[in-house]
């Protein structure tokens, strides 16, 4: 039986995004400083350009007037944990909410940051902080993500309960009905999966594409196995060479695409030697980060 799996670029992408847009500042969060709104505008913008370098660079010039900020710490955990340093972004992400306990979505940033690094306890108080805040606006968020904590800890009742109960709270958001269904495979209801994913296509349009992906794997369930070789091109049958490569590539590209990371590396023979005599270990976990930091790959 195939092994489906929620990516992590799936599920973080799918549910948090990568930055909240800053004229949109929910009730409850603190102000935002005028002296550097620019700035944390023009961040930002770098963010969805995905260029956390850039981000990094436009935050540090405004470190002095910033520091102490709740939104300046915001941003600068936001580019950190763009650019690949968890633990810089947690410490900023901290200075935030030290600054402005309730700031739900540097709490939810908390409960992500501490998932990336493994740390599942800290990652559920930090998500179930954000849901505590009354005027918190997105809690479907922080609900979805708190499923995929326990989903992660294979207790896939209580990923399917947390999941359901962000999509009551918002029938619109796509990553809750993925993880819902996750789960219910999980617990041998592939049908009710399906339902749930047919249920999510039509209440979340904006997450059509991703939802329809999902459930072309969990439809394939039965016809793949686990660890089976990549896809080969069959020359042997005197097919035309042509179709074959294109078609090989046309399916690397999908994988590539719907950030499938499993998929995707199974293109990729264990032999193959990445270039400056990387590790294949090391090639395959920096395209894992890769692969999973975008909000989505248009190849």
């Amino acid at each position: 039986m195939k092994k489906i799996g929620i990516t992590l670029g799936l599920c973080l992408y799918l549910l948090i995004g990568l930055s909240v847009c800053i004229a949109d500042v929910q009730a409850g969060s603190p102000p935002i400083p005028n002296i550097i709104e620019r700035e944390l505008v023009l961040a930002e913008r770098h963010l969805r350009d995905n260029n956390p370098a850039a981000a990094l660079d436009v935050l540090q010039e405004v470190h002095d007037k910033g520091f102490g900020e709740p939104w300046f710490h915001f941003a600068m955990g936001h580019a950190q944990f763009a650019a690949d340093r968890p633990e810089d972004a947690l410490d900023s992400f901290n200075a935030a909410v030290s600054s402005a306990p309730l700031f739900a979505e540097a709490w939810n940033m908390i409960g992500l940051v501490n998932f990336r690094l493994d740390k599942y306890e800290e990652a559920k108080s930090a998500y179930q902080l954000a849901l505590a805040i009354p005027d918190y606006e997105t809690p479907e968020i922080s609900a979805t993500n708190l499923a995929l904590v326990y989903y992660q800890n294979g207790d896939y009742e209580k990923a399917l309960d947390h999941a359901q109960t962000a999509m009551s709270k918002n029938s619109k958001f796509g990553g809750a009905y993925v993880v819902a269904a996750q789960a219910q495979v999980k617990l041998g209801n592939t049908e009710e999966a399906l339902d749930i994913l047919k249920k999510g296509e039509i209440a979340a349009p904006a997450n059509a594409t991703e939802i329809r992906k999902f459930a072309a794997e969990i439809t394939d369930i039965e016809t793949e196995t686990v660890g089976s070789e990549p896809e080969a091109l069959n020359f042997a049958q005197g097919d035309d060479i042509t179709i074959e490569v294109n078609t090989f590539v046309e399916r690397w590209v999908q994988a590539w695409e719907s950030q499938n990371i499993d998929r995707y590396l199974s293109f990729y023979s264990r032999d193959f030697v990445p270039e400056n005599n990387m590790s294949y270990a090391r090639w395959a976990n920096l395209r894992k980060k890769r692969l999973n930091l975008p909000n989505f790959i248009d190849l």
